[in-house]
């Protein structure tokens, strides 16, 4: 006891390193890996758990995403106004085998296996496509290839050919593109630019490509590996520029 009658403080408890409830054998050293998302998580009971992100499994729960990322339920039901749109259309011109992105964001890990849409033209022996490319221009989904016949009704197509993909939070280019010059490569769902969003297109691209037409084009009907080089461009309403959104699951 000090010489004012106050007890000294206790020793603060040294922090104790473990894995999975075992002891760490060097208590310097944490295997927490650069550049991995981690969630540590306190118990109550001294103990702190880490966790992985959480990954979004889609198929077996109902989760989705519609084309560039739109999962809000305000807009999916109604908040945002779908249209068709002509894949193959971009910069006032339609144009065959043209690939043309939109950059968007996703705030959670999706695994997804399939992508579907709904034509609203009937042209004969006319498809259209789209698919997903990371931030550095590569392909990492492909939707595959819709028919323009409304008598298809909705169409379904497996991703990669079959080959279910897990995309992580970041930023990525939605494409879309149709292998012939017909009108017809219409599709729902999708936005079309409206005459508020024209006012801010400057705003949107002023610093950062975000709308681009790609180098690397189409090839028989096939979304190519790689973009290429971008080549950004302004949509504009009176072009009926716009994004298809279909749906990933």
């Amino acid at each position: 006891m000090g010489a004012s009658g106050t007890p000294p403080p206790t020793p603060p408890t040294p922090l104790v390193l473990k894995t999975n409830g075992t002891l760490n054998p060097v208590q310097s050293i944490l295997n927490l890996i650069a550049g991995q998302n981690v969630v540590l998580t306190a118990d109550g009971s001294g103990d702190v758990t880490v966790d992985s992100p959480q990954t979004v499994l889609i198929g077996s729960d109902g989760a989705f995403f519609f084309g560039p990322g739109i999962t809000d339920a305000g807009l999916v039901y109604g908040g945002e106004t779908w249209n068709a749109v002509a894949l193959n259309l971009a910069n006032n011109a339609i144009t065959a085998n043209q690939v043309v992105v939109y950059l968007f964001e996703l705030f959670d890990s999706f695994t997804i296996s399939k992508a579907s849409m709904l034509a609203t033209n009937n042209a004969g022996g006319v498809y259209a496509t789209c698919g997903i490319y990371d931030h550095l221009g590569n392909k990492v989904v492909d939707a595959g290839s819709f028919l323009a016949s409304t008598g298809a009704g909705v169409q379904t197509n497996n991703v990669n050919g079959g080959t279910p993909v897990t995309l992580k939070p970041g930023l990525y280019w939605h494409a879309q593109a149709a292998p012939n010059t017909s009108a017809g490569a219409t599709f729902l769902p999708g936005i079309t630019l409206t005459s508020s969003a024209s006012g801010i297109m400057g705003v949107f691209l002023n610093n950062s490509p975000r709308v681009a037409i790609a180098a690397n084009p189409l090839v028989g009907g096939v979304l190519p590996a790689t973009l290429g080089t971008l080549i950004p461009f302004t949509p504009s309403i009176s072009h009926g520029d716009g994004v298809a959104a279909p749906l990933y699951e």
